[in-house]
């Protein structure tokens, strides 16, 4: 079975940097990747995040925007999350690793579409 890139969808909840977003497509981008959903980013389109996109304004201007994490997800089958803070909710944590390894096991299976998402920044 094959990496099926188009099944992946990048999900970025309440940018407040809009360099961040051009920077995330563009190392989209680079690892094949064109799926980007935006949950109320705080500045976008934004001309800093052209910018930090390098050749990968095609990500941005496809760019899906959403009100809330729920309507950017509706349709995912595995949905895996990062902070850069220690959390208290109690849902199953994994290490970047192992999460790799679970994200590469189903993403070449016939599964239908993941989102990974990032909050903040």
């Amino acid at each position: 079975m094959s990496f099926k890139s188009n099944l992946i969808n990048i999900v970025l909840v309440e940018t407040s940097h809009p360099g961040n977003i051009g920077s995330v497509a563009r190392a989209m981008k680079t690892m094949g990747l064109s799926e980007l959903s935006l949950v109320n980013p705080r500045k976008f389109p934004s001309g800093e995040a052209n910018a930090l996109s390098g050749n990968a304004m095609d990500v941005l201007e496809n760019a899906k925007i959403y009100d809330s994490i729920e309507e950017a997800i509706k349709d995912s089958t595995f949905v895996y999350a990062t902070s850069s803070r220690s959390r208290t909710i109690q849902w199953p944590t994994v290490h970047a690793e192992e999460g790799a390894s679970l994200i590469n096991d189903q993403v070449t299976s016939e599964q239908k579409s993941f989102n990974f998402i990032w909050k903040g920044g």
